[in-house]
């Protein structure tokens, strides 16, 4: 018997709902489907996305303060009343129509991590070119490629996994409520433990691209976020392409990184919010931030 938790923050869940409805009314075991809203401030969004859920029969439970996203993903589990749970975005759409079933059917261990993967759609975007272009190009994956560095290439977007895993490994955040670093964090957290991670050809098409200007705020979260651990040593973060590079780099090479970064900010910025992002450029943008945070 089965949990699906989908953690909501003003986004429309519609789709991903009809189609959760649609593929679980094919199957005859137990499932439970959960959406938890995180004190979503579209008050108009928030009361259709409840209506629709009690419409299909599944339950919607609201938060009465923003958790943020890794507490919300505990809550979630605490709330399901099965073993074995899998995990949605909200703003993804399942890409094959037995993908609820698929991961039923796998020979499962409970002591492992199921992650489905994720696409993008073809069609390039009017809005979030600089997250689409990125997605495609670092997030979507082999299942062979992914599974050379597990724990790094964890998303929390898609996966499967049973309940006793967080009881022991719960999602922790160290940026407030932001979702900045979660899923890497938690992935790398699980490294040196006997809970193992497996990437399985079960994707979905990830909507939700931020604006330019969204996405590379995101990503000064996650800097930040990444930068915290790494001083703190609270897990192995080598692994990490970012650190890796910096970690080769002798101290004259940091400062004319820094200083590079810090005369072409202003053309770097006007390139990344245009509707033709260089990635080349978002990747020395990344850097260069990381080393403002190292030096901060």
């Amino acid at each position: 018997m089965y949990s699906v938790l989908v953690p909501v923050y003003n986004w429309d869940i519609e789709k991903l709902a009809i189609c959760l409805s649609h593929q679980i009314s094919k199957l005859t075991i137990d499932i439970e489907v959960i959406f938890f809203d995180d004190f979503s401030s579209n008050q108009e969004l928030l009361y259709k996305n409840e209506s629709l859920i009690e419409q299909l029969g599944f339950k919607f439970y609201k938060s009465s303060v923003n958790n943020g996203i890794a507490q919300t993903l505990n809550l979630l589990a605490n709330a399901s009343k099965y073993e074995w749970l899998i995990y949605l975005d909200a703003d993804i759409i399942p890409v094959q129509q037995n993908f609820i079933d698929y991961y039923i059917r796998l020979n499962k261990n409970s002591n492992k991590i199921y992650c489905g993967g994720l696409l993008y759609e073809t069609n390039k975007p009017k809005k979030g070119v600089l997250r689409w272009k990125y997605g495609r190009k670092y997030e979507v994956q082999t299942t062979q490629y992914a599974n050379q560095n597990p724990y790094l290439n964890f998303k929390a977007c898609n996966f499967f996994m049973h309940k006793s895993i967080l009881s022991k490994h719960s999602f922790t955040s160290n940026n407030d409520n932001y979702y900045a670093a979660v899923d890497t964090l938690f992935g790398l957290k699980l490294k040196n433990t006997n809970v193992n991670i497996e990437f399985v050809d079960n994707r979905v098409y990830h909507l939700g691209l931020d604006s330019n200007e969204e996405y590379l705020n995101k990503a000064k979260l996650y800097v930040k976020s990444i930068v915290k651990s790494y001083k703190d040593k609270q897990v192995d973060m080598k692994s990490i392409r970012l650190i890796e590079f910096y970690e080769r780099q002798n101290s004259f090479n940091i400062k004319l990184y820094s200083l590079l970064f810090r005369f072409t900010k202003p053309i770097i910025y006007m390139n990344l919010l245009s509707q033709y992002p260089s990635i080349y450029l978002f990747q020395f943008f990344k850097l260069g931030y990381f080393i403002e945070e190292m030096e901060s």
